[in-house]
């Protein structure tokens, strides 16, 4: 199975689910990375957006989870690991 193909598809549908259209024109995945031994799934995105990162923050709040619960809803196999989402502004990585 080809995980990190297979999460970029999924990834998207669940960043757009999570934040309204209006406040992002545009969420890009940069790099997805899958540590089966650590169980780690590290998710880096670039965000285009016209509202501040404090504002983006409040929204942002509660992904994590909320891909565990997809993750566990999607497949066993998904359900197993941990997301680690590092969300990119202009030059810099945000945590």
């Amino acid at each position: 199975m080809d995980i990190p193909v297979e999460l970029k598809d999924f990834l998207s549908t669940v960043l757009k689910e999570k934040f309204p259209e209006e406040m992002i024109s545009e969420i890009s995945l940069d790099d997805v990375t899958v540590d089966q031994e650590a169980g780690e799934i590290r998710i880096t995105l670039t965000v285009s957006t016209q509202i501040a990162p404090e504002d983006f923050a409040d929204e942002y709040f509660g992904l994590t989870h909320l891909m565990q619960r997809k993750f566990k809803d999607r497949s066993a196999a998904l359900s197993s690991f941990f997301p680690i989402i590092t969300p990119v502004f202009g030059q810099g990585a945000h945590a």
